[in-house]
């Protein structure tokens, strides 16, 4: 075990070497980050191994690497490797929560462990990986990219590619797909665009097919979307824009609910047997001259729960229909600013109105040294039992980040 992990900082280390390399090649650049967290967890019974609320420390080292090869003007590479390597108490309840909340929705398998045991696991995987040309007013990316249709800053019911947890603490570069994507600028302000992803070639309900049209009109960016999604049609749109000097946006999406025949007795519902409902997310932030910063959001989800939302049932719901959270209403706000050049304090929350449990997110970020940031974050869940925060527990990290 020494040894690999002997190994996994030696790559580390070698890795911030690159970038240097890379700079004396005029067509590639390397770029990434070592990340080390340290991470106080107080797990709920439900997840703890005893069945009782637990007090567990882990650590988590995470290194990305990013390449890009611009071969020429036309045609360029992009290559992600993302490693992790944790150890400590809750090892394998801190990697089910990483991968619930941010994982991608992959066609190919290209994640390894190199490690897995109760206490120590090395798990490393290509992250993106994709061929981008461009040609005129045409653009087409195939592989493992980032498909991110979406206006809000927190929830995004229109992006039904890579749909991502705003409480998701580990993937900063949010969840890939497996597909292709064309796009066709009509002007400096529109486009066509055209995306196909899928996760079994085999299966039609595995795939997700969508395309949009983008314009701006009085001021404000719009889009139009209409595709399928598990069977499903989906149609929706959304806009960004400014108002008196603040972010306004907003993005709505109505899925159809296409009849199909009854499944198997004893076979677990599939997506397709949801009723059509609509789900929307509207937010908007200002920015003061002295740097204050505030942030508001509110999230809908026609399906969602109306009373307490963190029943397991509405847990596997909201996780396998990519709902982001089980609730019906969620409002967000944010509160922060720079304290020093420095120092940067903010404090945000989520609440489910309906069911009374909340998230609270306190965090500060001071720059040591020029590419090197300490971070302090919480996530503290309070709620009784059965609500949709009742029974996450509370998460405190403290984390170095060196980038390159």
């Amino acid at each position: 075990m020494m040894r690999r992990l002997r190994l996994l900082l030696s790559v580390a280390l070698l890795v911030t070497t690159l970038p240097a390399v890379a700079a004396s090649l005029d067509d590639l650049d390397f770029r990434g980050y070592v990340r080390e967290t340290a991470l106080f967890w107080k797990l709920p019974a439900y997840l703890s191994t005893s069945g009782a609320e637990e007090q567990q420390f882990t650590n988590l080292l995470h290194t990305r690497q990013n390449l890009r090869w611009y071969a020429n003007m036309e045609l360029t590479f992009g290559f992600e490797l993302k490693t992790r390597l944790f150890s400590g108490d809750a090892v394998q309840a801190m990697l089910a929560q990483t991968e619930q909340l941010g994982g991608n929705q992959s066609l190919f398998n290209w994640e390894r462990r190199f490690v897995d045991e109760n206490n120590q696991l090395l798990v490393s995987g290509i992250d993106r990986a994709w061929a981008d040309y461009f040609l005129g007013d045409w653009q087409v990316t195939v592989g493992r990219q980032r498909i991110a249709w979406g206006s809000t800053m927190v929830w995004n019911p229109t992006d039904i590619f890579n749909p991502s947890s705003p409480i998701d603490f580990d993937n900063e570069e949010k969840p890939g797909s497996d597909g292709i994507r064309v796009q066709r600028y009509l002007g400096t302000n529109s486009k066509l665009e055209l995306a196909y992803a899928s996760t079994d070639l085999e299966d039609s309900d595995a795939s997700t097919v969508a395309g949009r049209v983008l314009i701006n009109a009085f001021d404000f960016d719009w889009n139009v979307l209409l595709g399928m999604k598990e069977g499903n049609t989906m149609f929706g749109g959304g806009f960004e824009g400014d108002i008196l000097g603040g972010g306004f946006r907003g993005e709505v999406l109505y899925r159809v609910h296409q009849q199909e025949e009854e499944a198997p007795d004893g076979a677990p519902p599939s997506p397709r047997d949801l009723p059509s409902y609509i789900r929307f997310a509207i937010d908007g932030d200002y920015t003061f001259t002295n740097s204050l910063y505030l942030h508001a959001g509110v999230r809908y989800n026609e399906l969602g729960a109306t009373k307490d939302a963190g029943s397991l049932t509405n847990q596997f719901k909201s996780f396998e229909n990519q709902w982001l959270s089980p609730a019906r209403w969620s409002l967000f706000g944010q509160v922060g600013g720079n304290a020093t050049p420095l120092m940067r304090l903010d404090l945000m929350a989520i609440v489910n109105p309906q069911d009374g449990s909340f998230y609270i997110g306190p965090s500060g970020s001071y720059s040591l040294i020029t590419n090197l940031d300490l971070i302090l974050t919480g996530l503290v869940f309070q709620g009784e039992d059965g609500t949709e925060f009742g029974a996450q527990g509370t998460i405190l990290m403290g984390r170095l980040k060196y980038s390159f």
